[in-house]
């Protein structure tokens, strides 16, 4: 608010699991914030706010990070409340999961109803943004906050810097081996048996392409969203674990 604006309910929250979400670690109130440009103190007490009310979206880890600040990683319901605002933004809805029925506070972009397939689907544009960002009364009496500029304030449209051209330089490029491309192996364990991070890949890989087989094969709507679900869980999986994405083509 001390910006002159504000997130319409659960949008800022919504914001804060997608950060996580595309962080390779468990991650800070202080890189959430500069991910997503939101104010420090703002990102700092809503995680605090959901771990005292044990909300458990995230997992607060023991271990501080260098400067002492709290480090968090996305618990399972935490994606799948993120999954739920982002499908509801892209509907047009308003982001109350307890409501049965949704409140209109947008119009849809398209007539296809949206799903949540590909990381692409993830992505919100400034137009489906815009309308879960609003000025507030002091904002726009007191500080004279334009609505055109609500999102560049809260981050989300960023202003790239321009920056001074300068001269080349030539450097021998160093030696680069397939193994210093490679990150290290880990150790699964799945039905009893022991694997490597390559051959969870391939486990993976071939365990989606079956279930690309079999969607393309069926039409009944209990056994797609079946179907979906198993997808989405491996692609889940493979985000999480570099070490098995690095083998993936």
């Amino acid at each position: 608010m001390a910006q002159g604006v504000y997130h319409v309910f659960n949008f800022a929250k919504m914001r804060i699991l997608k950060a996580a979400y595309h962080h390779p670690d468990a991650i800070t109130s202080k890189e959430i914030a500069n991910i997503t440009g939101m104010e420090h103190g703002k990102v700092s007490r809503l995680l605090t706010n959901y771990h005292n009310h044990n909300y458990r979206y995230f997992r607060r880890l023991k271990k501080k990070d260098s400067n002492g600040g709290y480090r968090y990683r996305l618990n399972k319901k935490g994606v799948n409340a993120m999954l739920s605002f982002i499908l509801r933004v892209h509907q047009g809805f308003d982001l109350n999961l307890r409501k049965k029925t949704p409140i209109v506070i947008a119009p849809r972009v398209t007539r296809r109803k949206p799903q949540i397939r590909t990381a692409q689907d993830l992505k919100l544009s400034a137009n489906e943004s815009a309308p879960y960002i609003k000025v507030s009364y002091r904002g726009e009496h007191e500080m004279d906050v334009k609505n055109e500029d609500k999102l560049k304030i809260v981050g989300i449209i960023k202003d790239k810097p321009v920056k001074e051209p300068e001269a080349p330089e030539v450097q021998q490029a160093p030696e680069v081996t397939e193994e210093s491309l490679l990150l290290p192996s880990k150790v699964y364990t799945l039905k009893g048996e022991t694997m490597t991070s390559e051959e969870m890949a391939e486990v993976l890989q071939y365990g989606i392409a079956e279930i690309n087989k079999q969607l393309e094969l069926t039409s009944d709507a209990k056994t797609i969203k079946k179907l979906n679900d198993k997808k989405r869980t491996f692609m889940m999986w493979i985000h999480y674990n570099p070490d098995i994405k690095q083998f993936l083509k």
